[in-house]
């Protein structure tokens, strides 16, 4: 994959590349964590995971520019932080990485075997789940020029289908806002949910690759890949607050604490509008979020273990990594359902050390102790970083604490 650049891939595909990433299928159950801090601090604190996870990007890739090209997580972290900072980053790394991939697998099984059972088919769970691994585990080997255009479709697919449920919901606005004051304390999980919504620093190397290590489309890709979610998130919430309410049946309130909050919150916007078609155009959407969520995963944790291995990224279509990347995944969704909602939770906790913790504490060394020179640096010096450091220390003891 060296020489795969005879172009230069445009800003418009890494955007679209960070979006499919960041909004995922979680983007239905956002109004439901944020509804019990009320509109006003919900938005806040959108805009605060905002500015911190991209905030996180932009030191990851301070540290990524410090290195040669191809450096992942573990090659930065060994370079500053040695062999504890090296086991911890592979952890984390792996951790969050094959929990969200089991995730994307099983919801992508569901998916399959939804749609054959309206032909008439009757799929096992775990045919299912290899048909979906099959499929887009082939789209990720022809690499990422590939996975470009094909996420660039399902991209517009997405937005088209949002528009199309935002329409929906915009018609039946109510400017009665019941819960636009708090109603509870803040939960780590509630945490955990927002801070994972903007999370997608481990694609920063592979984006570098991809564009040539060229820092102001890299830095426009971060910004605008990370902006356009939190307006869309925005309007989500604002839209799903005025039409549904917070107490009594079918409201919020009674979703946060339901064992299926997502199809609930389908089936209250099916009934409170009278919208039938809403249930599948979100279904639809659900779908479409699961597999642009799987190929930006696919992408990062692929070269993550590839250079983890040392292995060249030419050699990157090895049988090996593919069977490193898929393999554990694939197992735990297929042996271990169960355990697989409590590493959804150890995920988002790690996450905090994965995209927060980590690229600041490396920034951190390389900048002051090794006085590395990086051809880009986060402005804000050391009074930035170190806040950054504490309040994402402060999160981690909040969701470790709860």
């Amino acid at each position: 994959m060296a020489n795969q650049n005879h172009h230069t891939p445009s800003l418009v595909g890494g955007i679209l590349l960070v979006i499919g990433n960041v909004i995922g299928a979680g983007i239905l159950a956002l109004p439901i964590a944020t509804a019990q801090l009320g509109l006003c601090y919900a938005i806040l604190m959108l805009f605060f995971f905002w500015t911190l996870m991209m905030l996180g990007a932009y030191y990851f890739l301070e540290a990524n520019l410090a290195l040669p090209s191809g450096s992942n997580l573990i090659s930065m972290s060994r370079t500053a932080l040695g062999k504890t900072g090296t086991f911890i980053a592979w952890v984390c790394n792996l951790l969050v990485m094959y929990s969200l991939i089991s995730a994307y697998i099983a919801g992508g099984a569901d998916l399959i075997k939804v749609n054959f059972h309206y032909l008439g088919i009757t799929l096992p769970y775990s045919l299912a789940a290899l048909l979906f691994l099959l499929l887009f585990g082939f789209i990720i080997s022809r690499g990422i020029h590939i996975t470009d255009y094909i996420n660039r479709i399902l991209m517009l697919f997405k937005a088209a289908v949002f528009f199309v449920v935002l329409m929906g919901l915009g018609i039946h606005f109510n400017t009665d806002f019941p819960s636009m004051i708090p109603q509870k304390n803040l939960s780590a999980s509630l945490l955990i949910i927002v801070l994972t919504s903007f999370g997608f620093a481990t694609l920063v190397p592979s984006l570098r690759r991809y564009y040539q290590s060229d820092i102001k489309k890299i830095k426009k890709i971060i910004f605008w890949g990370t902006l356009i979610p939190f307006l869309c998130y925005t309007i989500w919430i604002v839209l799903i607050f005025s039409v549904l309410p917070y107490h009594g049946p079918g409201g919020l309130e009674q979703m946060s604490t339901s064992p299926h909050p997502v199809s609930d919150l389908q089936l209250a916007l099916t009934q409170s509008l009278h919208l039938a078609w809403i249930t599948q155009v979100l279904n639809i959407f659900s779908a479409i979020c699961v597999i642009t969520s799987f190929l930006a995963n696919s992408i990062s944790l692929t070269d993550f273990i590839a250079e983890g291995l040392y292995s060249h990224h030419e050699n990157k279509n090895s049988w090996n990594i593919y069977l490193m990347t898929y393999l554990p995944p694939f197992s735990a969704v297929l042996f271990y359902p169960k355990a697989f909602l409590f590493g959804l939770s150890l995920a988002g906790k790690l996450a905090i050390i994965q995209l927060l913790l980590l690229p600041g504490l490396i920034v951190w060394c390389l900048r002051y102790r090794q006085k590395k020179i990086s051809s880009y640096q986060v402005k804000g010096g050391k009074v930035l970083l170190i806040s950054l450091l504490i309040i994402s220390f402060i999160i981690l003891l909040l969701s470790m604490w709860q």
